[in-house]
């Protein structure tokens, strides 16, 4: 993933999951949306399930679509168990 994505991705998550005396206040964001998250072949997959766990804490619904080369760097079971 270019560093550039992943500076945004890093910005977005601090907005979306603020620290813990915040975190009720800022759930409401994502809360009920659907969020369809693709995931390519690289190493920043493992990067990608955090990211889903992230977005799912935050109340957001993710769905998550494997290409084939990412399967080879983790498994959808991964993703279901945290999303």
């Amino acid at each position: 993933m270019p560093s550039g994505i992943c500076h945004e991705l890093r910005k977005l998550l601090r907005e979306i999951i603020p620290s813990q005396a915040k975190y009720n206040q800022r759930m409401s964001v994502l809360s009920g949306k659907r969020i369809i998250l693709g995931v390519t072949g690289s190493i920043a997959a493992y990067k990608a399930a955090d990211l889903a766990s992230k977005l799912t804490q935050a109340g957001a619904q993710v769905d998550v679509i494997l290409s084939s080369t990412a399967e080879k760097f983790i498994t959808p079971l991964t993703f279901q168990s945290v999303t």
